[in-house]
């Protein structure tokens, strides 16, 4: 049985570039000619695109910057648009299993996009985007007398995934799978913390997992995902179609990240205002100016920057969850190196048609690679603060050495202050050893 305890959270303060809490867009209706993997059951389905009707105000047209005078109004109704920028992401973060999965798909591009935007760049790119045709299904854009595309393809090959795009990849089939209570019940126990719940809609059904329950290692996909590919400023929960994104990316499944970036742009393209009037921000600013450069076209002032970027101070104020990893142990005096168990390999993925027994006793495996990668980790840790505490009683060693040194010379005329032997001095600092204290191997703990 799906649990349930009901109730939202409060909305967490929002960040440069993000939208207040009293202009949060409920639902935005969208089109999109071709069916996107955001317009799932947390949204909108699309609907068909329409032309943008006459301009209704006068203005000069501007040939160089707009295919027709359309685009143009398209502009201009995009002028009032918030920009929302992505983040960039160190390659090498505190979650070690994070940076793995990171590399193995050569998604690292993703978090490399341009450190600085043009709005107004920005703006006639969506402008220019827009399909004059309803039945159009054309990806592509014109920026300052340059061809930009910003299709699946496009994408793909400027990310630099080496990625084959399939006809339906692992995330695509797993939304077509119905969320019966095992499946539930999966999705839950690989993203959360034991204990967490669903929260649920009016007819009962699981609709989001509450931030404060999810794992810190989902937490941190979850603010990359939200910034460089699935836009979202609302980041106090994550929705069960974002959740599935989640769970195959643990999972190692296949996920076509070019196809939805580029559906994202395009439901961008076509967004309008909602029935209670607000609108969809555009997002991938630096993404588009990094097409647009890759095109050659000359990028002008005034720039902005991107949001933050997703460093080792960003995971340590913004991902670790307090429940996983408790901050008590502040001590002054670590506790002993222990020797963590022996690392198995990671678990053999299933091959074939999904079968969801084969896919538990996968996790089992995951799980308890994970506990065990944990406990390395941990131990890693422990030992470089027995290191920094080495290096502190060194220091502090160093200058009282050559302060007596001073004064026993300037007092005796030219008298050596007593340097101590190395042993002395190894002693003294007690040096952990250059690796952790393992099962046959390392230095003595403190």
């Amino acid at each position: 049985m799906v649990r349930s305890k009901g109730g939202g959270s409060g909305r967490s303060s929002r960040a440069t570039h993000e939208i207040p809490a009293d202009k949060k867009r409920k639902k935005v209706a969208t089109s999109s000619p071709t069916p996107s993997v955001s317009s799932s059951e947390d949204e909108e389905a699309p609907s068909s695109p329409q032309p943008p009707p006459p301009p209704s105000r006068n203005f000069t047209f501007l040939p160089s910057r707009f295919r027709s005078k359309y685009k143009q109004q398209r502009f201009l109704d995009l002028e009032s648009r918030q920009i929302i920028a992505e983040r960039p992401v160190i390659e090498i973060l505190p979650l070690i299993d994070f940076t793995g999965e990171y590399r193995r798909r050569n998604w690292t591009k993703i978090g490399e996009p341009e450190d600085k935007y043009n709005e107004i760049i920005i703006r006639e790119f969506y402008a220019n985007s827009f399909p004059v045709r309803p039945d159009s299904k054309d990806r592509i854009s014109w920026v300052r007398g340059k061809t930009i595309a910003y299709d699946p393809e496009a994408i793909n090959t400027f990310l630099q995934t080496e990625y084959t795009i399939p006809e339906e990849d692992d995330y695509r089939k797993l939304m077509k799978t119905a969320m019966n209570e095992e499946m539930s019940n999966l999705v839950l126990e690989t993203l959360s913390l034991l204990g967490s719940q669903y929260q649920t809609g009016t007819k009962n059904q699981p609709t989001h997992i509450l931030r404060a329950d999810l794992k810190s290692l989902v937490r941190l996909w979850q603010v990359i995902l939200y910034s460089n590919v699935v836009p979202l400023t609302h980041t106090s929960d994550i929705t069960i179609s974002k959740a599935k994104l989640i769970f195959c990316i643990l999972l190692q499944k296949d996920v076509d990240i070019a196809t939805l970036i580029s559906n994202e742009i395009h439901a961008i393209v076509l967004s309008k205002p909602s029935k209670s009037g607000t609108v969809r921000p555009l997002a991938f600013p630096g993404l588009i100016t990094g097409l647009c450069k890759a095109k050659r076209v000359v990028i002008p002032q005034p720039l902005v920057p991107i949001r933050r970027t997703i460093d080792h101070v960003f995971v340590n104020a913004r991902c670790y969850n307090p429940r996983e990893f408790p901050r008590a142990s502040r001590r002054s005096r670590p506790p002993p190196t222990q020797s963590p168990p022996p690392v198995t390999s990671p678990p053999v993925l299933p091959t074939g048609p999904f079968d969801l027994s084969t896919m538990q006793a996968c996790m089992m495996q995951h799980f308890q690679h994970m506990e065990e990668q944990h406990q390395l980790e941990m131990a890693h840790l422990r030992h470089v603060k027995l290191q920094q505490a080495a290096n502190h009683r060194g220091q502090l060693a160093l200058h009282s050495y050559f302060y007596n040194y001073t004064l026993h010379q300037a007092n005796t005329g030219g008298s050596l202050y007593p340097w101590p032997t190395p042993e002395q001095f190894q002693d003294a600092i007690l040096w952990p050893g250059d690796n952790p204290v393992f099962s046959g191997g390392g230095g003595e703990p403190e």
